[in-house]
């Protein structure tokens, strides 16, 4: 499975406890099998944040979060992901910072 797969799969688990939190919440896959050039985006909007998490299949990472109402912007993370990596607890990590403390796992 890919970076890419595994970010869509844990979306897919995650959407329906996330989406009373957001008022926007997307995902968008760019060739999820391609180890090159897959990438996917998830873009998020609450009352408070604007923030994206962006992996990408040759192991790349970078999750951003501005807070609207001072236009501070924070990086997440912003790096190659190492062997000991495990997307679904960075993913639930980005957005216990992004949505709130709410059980993401």
């Amino acid at each position: 499975m890919t970076n890419v797969e595994r970010v869509e799969k844990w979306y897919a688990a995650h959407e329906r406890k996330l989406t009373p939190q957001c008022s926007i919440l997307r995902i968008k896959t760019l060739k999820p099998q391609d180890e090159v050039h897959g990438k996917v985006v998830i873009e998020v909007e609450t009352e408070s944040t604007l923030a994206s998490v962006a992996f990408w299949n040759p192991g790349d990472v970078t999750a951003l979060k501005i807070e609207k109402a001072t236009g501070r912007e924070s990086i997440l993370d912003d790096r190659r992901l190492t062997v000991a990596d495990k997307i679904e607890s960075l993913l639930d990590g980005y957005f216990q910072q992004i949505v709130g403390p709410e059980d993401h796992s």
